[in-house]
């Protein structure tokens, strides 16, 4: 993690937004006796009563320790979308970064078809085209599945107008070969030899990534379903992270770039497996801190102390809840189970004790 700290402060950005302002110590450079969130508490609304609750206080919630004994200092933390910033680091530890938006080489560009089709084959598919025979056979018995796949990819590569398919006849294996006409929906198939996904990196600003996804998907006319991700990023931040699409073309989905302010895709390549949640080491943050209060000595102390040792990563207090009955108190509740009969109806009835 990666702390930046701007002590000027610019009240025209537009990026600014006041509502958001929150007076915060950072996390794992605080003494134990400031714990960090408290000095920023949301105030409760005018139609809200103020003694109806408690709000949960960090050490309600076991935050109670930090790897420096250093006095700590204040800072506004996330003023704007923009103080956070983060990349994805993929399975091999690379940062995530979106560095091109160019369409991607297809690897069939590469594709060598010579001796993949006999003379004859050839010869049979030209007169398939000139309508002088209804369909070509390649038998294929005795061809694995990666030299069948190169065949198809030959005929599409060398002919217009027809399309091909596998077919078991008898105790035989072929390729049929035949016209494709506009009547007949084309079987859809597979969207390069490189694979039939597309691994894209997607940058978002001020976007969760669900709402960047389905915004993509409805641009594009496609279920959202088609796109997979290894791990979902917060809104409030610039962010950059693997995506993966099933069966969609590079120059589709570039054409994004044209129509988003917020989004933006790139580094495309092909893949024959789709993302799976979790297929991520972590993430590289970059966090601006503005408007300093403090000793500067105490404050670079603790920016290395936070580069050096790191800190405690709990979970704040945004994962408890605001309600009158806290979220980490209902998981501390006992539920007692209890059997009753009504109207020879069995009800479960729990019964539950805060601790």
């Amino acid at each position: 993690m990666e702390v930046i700290c701007n002590s000027k402060h610019s009240l025209d950005d537009k990026e600014a937004e006041s509502s958001n302002k929150k007076q915060c110590l950072e996390p794992g450079i605080l003494s134990s006796n400031e714990p960090c969130g408290t000095a920023g508490s949301d105030k409760l609304s005018s139609d809200q009563n103020e003694n109806s609750f408690k709000r949960a206080s960090e050490q309600d919630v076991g935050i109670t320790e930090y790897l420096s004994d250093l006095p700590g200092f204040k800072a506004i933390m996330k003023e704007r979308y923009s103080d956070f910033i983060v990349n994805e680091i993929d399975t091999e530890g690379n940062v995530v970064r979106l560095t091109n938006l160019e369409k991607p080489k297809n690897p069939e560009s590469d594709f060598k078809v010579d001796g993949l089709l006999e003379e004859t084959t050839i010869q049979g598919i030209e007169q398939l085209i000139a309508d002088e025979r209804s369909e070509v056979e390649i038998n294929v018995t005795e061809k694995d599945k990666d030299t069948r796949k190169d065949i198809h990819v030959a005929i599409r590569k060398m002919f217009n107008g027809v399309e091909s398919s596998t077919e078991d006849r008898g105790s035989e294996k072929f390729i049929i070969v035949k016209r494709f006409t506009k009547q007949k929906k084309r079987r859809r198939g597979q969207l390069s030899v490189g694979g039939n996904y597309l691994h894209f990196v997607l940058y978002k600003e001020n976007k969760d990534t669900m709402d960047a996804i389905n915004g993509v998907a409805s641009y594009l006319r496609v279920n959202p379903k088609v796109f997979a991700y290894a791990g979902s990023k917060d809104k409030r931040g610039k962010t950059s992270q693997l995506v993966s699409a099933y069966q969609i073309s590079p120059e589709r989905l570039l054409k994004i770039n044209n129509d988003f302010n917020t989004i933006r895709v790139g580094n495309i390549v092909f893949k024959n497996e789709q993302l799976k949640l979790g297929d991520l080491r972590g993430n590289r943050f970059i966090i601006i801190l503005r408007q300093l209060q403090g000793d500067p000595t105490i404050i670079e102390k603790a920016i290395d102390s936070l580069s050096s040792k790191g800190f405690i990563n709990y979970y704040g207090l945004q994962r408890f809840g605001t309600s009158s009955v806290s979220t980490h108190s209902i998981g501390s509740c006992k539920g007692i189970m209890k059997e009753r009969e009504l109207s020879h109806t069995p009800i479960l009835l729990f019964s539950f004790h805060l601790s």
